[in-house]
This record gives C-alpha cells, sequence and structure tokens, in this order.
C-alpha cells in the first residue's frame, strides 16, 4: 500500500457559495497546486473566491488581498506538515479595479506584519475583515483615509510586536482570546493621537513583557476579562477596565493608576495569581507546552458574561496554535497497482480526514 499525507484541507467540506471558485497554492514542487504565488492566485478571483494554501518551508512572502476573499492556510503551528508563512498581508481597496478588501477572511498563517491598508489618497472602508488563528508579530491600522469598521483579530497568537490603531476613523474593532506574548495594543508612535473608544480588547491574555508598558499612547480602550501577568498594564489614557486580573506586574493597578488617569471600571481583582494551569511563576516567552487555563476561584467564570477571564472564555475560546476551523485530510491510501488503472476503470482511495475546533 502507497501513502500521501496531505495538509491542505478537504475543499468539498467548505461552506462555499455555488457561485465561488476555489483555487490552491504551492511553492513545495512535491506538493504541486494550481499555483505556485498566492498573489497569482488572487488575481483571477473574484469576491467570495476561495485561495487555500499548502505548508511549506519556503515563505510565501508578501501578499496584497484587495478583494473579498477567503485565504486559507495550513497553520502556524500544523501538526501535520509544514506552515504556511507571510512576509507580509496587505489589505487592500483599488478604486481603478472596484474590488476591496472588506468581508476578506484570514486565517492558518504564520505572518510578520500584516497592514490595514487603503488606497493611497483615497477614502476607503475596510469593513467586517476577519484575522483568525495566525501567528502575528506587528498588525497596523494606521492610514487617515480608511475607516475601520467592525474587523475583528481573534485566537491569535501576537509575539515580540503589538496591534497599533494609530489613525482613520474607527467604529468597532473586536480583538478578543488572542495571546500578547511581549507585545503591545495602541499608537505606534504618537503621530496620529486617536481615541480608542470603539476598540474592544476582550479575553485576552498579556505575558512576558516586563521592560516596557503593554498600552502605548492607547485611550479610551475598553478592556474586559483579560488577564496581565508579568505584563505591565499601563499607558491606557481614559480607558474602562472591567473585570480583569493583574499579577506579577511592575505596576499591577488598573483604574485610577498614573498610567490611566480618569478611567472608569469595576470587577477587577488587582495582584492575584490567576492560577494558570502551567506556566512561570516568573513570567517567561509564551510556549505551546503552556496551559493558559484558569483556576483562580475568581478567574473561573469570572468574565463579564460570566464566562472565564482570559483565553478559555468569552466569544469563541481559543486552543492556541489550533489548525483552520475546517476539515482537514490527513492521510490518503492508494492500492498497491493504482498505476495499472486503466482510463475509464475504477480505482479505490481510502482517506483520513480530521474535523477542526
Amino acid at each position: 500500500m502507497k501513502k500521501l499525507i496531505f495538509t491542505l484541507s478537504l475543499v468539498c467540506a467548505l461552506a462555499i457559495t455555488a457561485n465561488a471558485t476555489v483555487r490552491t497554492v504551492s511553492n513545495d514542487p512535491k506538493a504541486p497546486a494550481q499555483f505556485t504565488s498566492i498573489q497569482a492566485a488572487i488575481t483571477p478571483s473574484l469576491n467570495g473566491d476561495t485561495i487555500m494554501v499548502y505548508g511549506s518551508a519556503t515563505s510565501y512572502g508578501a501578499v496584497t488581498v484587495d478583494r473579498e476573499i477567503v485565504l486559507i492556510g495550513a497553520g502556524h503551528r500544523n501538526q501535520y506538515g509544514a506552515n504556511s508563512t507571510l512576509s507580509s498581508l496587505t489589505l487592500d481597496g483599488k478604486a481603478d479595479v472596484g474590488f476591496y478588501a472588506s468581508n476578506t477572511k484570514v486565517s492558518g498563517f504564520r505572518i510578520s506584519t500584516v497592514y490595514f491598508y487603503g488606497h493611497t489618497n483615497s477614502a476607503k472602508i475596510l469593513d467586517g475583515v476577519l484575522i483568525e488563528r495566525c501567528h502575528i508579530t506587528n498588525l497596523y491600522m494606521n492610514q487617515t483615509t480608511v475607516t475601520y469598521r467592525n474587523d475583528t483579530i481573534r485566537n491569535c497568537l501576537i509575539t515580540a510586536g503589538g496591534l497599533y490603531v494609530d489613525a482613520g476613523t474607527i467604529e468597532n474593532i473586536q480583538i478578543h482570546n488572542n495571546i500578547f506574548d511581549n507585545s503591545r495594543v495602541g499608537d505606534s508612535y504618537y503621530y496620529f493621537p486617536i481615541s480608542h473608544d470603539s476598540v474592544y480588547v476582550r479575553n485576552s491574555v498579556f505575558l512576558n513583557r516586563t521592560t516596557a508598558n503593554v498600552f502605548t499612547y492607547a485611550s479610551d480602550l475598553t478592556v474586559e476579562n483579560c488577564i496581565f501577568f508579568a505584563a505591565t498594564p499601563q499607558g491606557c489614557t481614559n480607558c474602562a477596565f472591567n473585570n480583569n486580573m493583574t499579577y506579577q506586574n511592575s505596576n499591577d493597578t488598573l483604574v485610577g493608576s498614573p498610567g490611566n488617569p480618569g478611567g472608569v471600571g469595576s470587577g477587577n481583582h488587582i495582584g492575584e495569581n490567576p492560577l494558570f494551569v502551567l506556566y512561570s511563576l516568573t513570567g517567561v516567552p509564551y510556549s505551546y507546552s503552556h496551559d493558559l487555563n484558569v483556576q483562580n476561584v475568581n478567574a473561573v467564570n469570572g468574565g463579564t458574561d460570566a464566562s472565564d477571564m482570559g483565553i478559555h472564555g468569552g466569544m469563541l475560546p481559543y486552543t492556541p496554535g489550533a489548525n483552520p476551523s475546517i476539515p482537514q485530510m490527513t492521510e490518503i491510501t492508494f492500492p498497491a497497482d493504482a498505476s495499472t488503472v486503466k482510463a475509464g476503470g475504477t480505482l479505490d482511495v481510502t482517506f483520513k480526514a480530521k474535523k477542526q475546533d
């Protein structure tokens, strides 16, 4: 019997509209697909199409999305093979083409930098963009001509960088169920100071940021059900903190602290150990071997929605490193005489697939 292992997901199991097209991409010569580059697959795509990207030891480089697509990688901690990696992802809208990246969904990539951009010198809207189950270093929403509306960053690992909302018009940005490892939230630079009163950070865990504040030039954020462990939660002006927990920080204070004059909030637990199932008491870089489920009685069911504080509560509990939430084919088996089947003959194929949570 001959076995081949795949990491591409089951295209037939996707809930795709009848008129949508699915395109496959691989830059691995051992796993051929329709396209060898993601950008080449985007060019013929129409709004609503899906592009599925094979895991590879070679990065797919810089990618610009200028239309509404579903972009699915093999994962950033793929249990079945290599990860899907990008050097950058730019979400754009180009007036001369008539396509926009609004409602684009991206899942299952390791990405150095994500840019939420509008076309240069042209007012645009990036509405309903979803980034999930990705490993990201930096994410920027910093174009003065863009309205950022109903965009969501969830179930992501953000390491050694940050998530920056620097400029533009902000209308409901949801940041929830993420791990921030030595990373921050706010403005990257104080060039275009804006209010973040429509930015919501919920059910996230901030770890391992002891040399600088978690919040940088941030104001008017709503922060709920989060845990700050060895990641000082200062730098947020006029922010609302509700049902959060702080521990092992140089300053555990939230509301009314020097970094948060005039802030409001309630239900916070200051200087309390969340009792993660497995994590160092001194605060260390995040590892997939860590278990961030909480055991502190004030953290269990202690969120504003009566679910747990941290990544395992809230709107969409996070399993760190999980592949995209679609079925994945893990194994396909051909009979030993597969090469001798005649044209028009029958070939019995057996495959195994795994349902993702």
